[in-house]
């Protein structure tokens, strides 16, 4: 499998280190966030230098960017922090192609001042958050690059149904998805996880270019709690199923997963994909 982790779930202060990281424990890739995997990287201070000095960190161990992530809030309503915010993602658009990123990723986001997902499932919400999305996808297809879209049960794009809508909308080859079943999955639908992955793969599988891999129990105040993956009651043999007939190339991120960890999560995973 092309395992994959976040950067910053590495015990690592710099791209160089993350890449030793990877190679140590045979890791295909990583979902790299700037601000995260350095921390003292600031918003304008990328240059084609400096996107391709981390590309060469990278390609010493072989090591992927399936996802360069930029989560910002597209939805945002206060017109000063948008528009910064914006900025900072297509900044990290035009220097995708200099670190060989296969994408730029970002969840959807909410509408004002705080999340609350009644607010955020409305048409007009949608629709704010479209005409942003379209602005952004403009910035990629000159720069030939992608953007990835992360749906979230509480943010705008909620379900598959939802994401194959906006896909659909946009119309763009420059707009991909990446699939984090549990982030549509809550305590309220966790019965219809089934459902919701096959609804997934089947309104976009093909447009799908990353999955993030986590897991999840109900405790005993029927509150979610997340787990290591194939340690909860995600059905992750499906979703591997998936995987393994139809994208086994697919970079597979593992999330909340730190290093001390990872060896014993890759094995469970791969153990299981192996079974299929």
């Amino acid at each position: 499998m092309n395992f994959s982790m976040r950067g910053h779930d590495f015990d690592a202060s710099s791209v160089k280190e993350v890449s030793e990281k990877c190679a140590k424990y045979g890791v295909y890739g990583v979902q790299l966030v700037m601000p995260k995997t350095i921390p003292d990287f600031k918003v304008g201070s990328f240059s084609p230098a400096l996107a391709q000095k981390m590309k060469a960190e990278l390609d010493e161990n072989n090591v992927k960017i399936p996802v360069l992530g930029c989560y910002i809030n597209p939805s945002c309503t206060n017109e000063d922090e948008l528009r910064s915010q914006m900025n900072r993602f297509k900044e990290q658009l035009k220097y995708a192609r200099f670190l060989d990123a296969h994408m730029v990723g970002t969840e959807t986001g909410y509408v004002g001042d705080s999340c609350v997902p009644e607010n955020n499932h409305t048409e007009e919400a949608y629709q704010h958050f479209l005409g942003n999305l379209k602005e952004l996808v403009s910035c990629a297809e000159k720069l030939g690059v992608m953007i990835g879209i992360e749906g979230v049960k509480i943010f705008v794009i909620n379900s598959p149904q939802k994401m194959r809508r906006m896909l659909d909308d946009v119309n763009s080859p420059n707009v991909l998805c990446i699939f984090d079943p549990v982030n549509f999955i809550g305590a309220d639908n966790y019965m219809e996880q089934d459902k919701i992955i096959d609804d997934a793969f089947a309104l976009y599988g093909e447009e799908m270019c990353a999955v993030h891999l986590k897991d999840f129990i109900i405790d005993e105040q029927g509150n979610m709690r997340r787990v290591l993956p194939t340690e909860g009651i995600l059905n992750t043999r499906k979703i591997l199923t998936y995987i393994k007939n139809n994208k086994p190339d697919m970079p597979v991120v593992l999330e909340e997963v730190k290093e001390h960890d990872l060896e014993k999560v890759m094995k469970n995973v791969q153990a299981l994909y192996d079974s299929i």
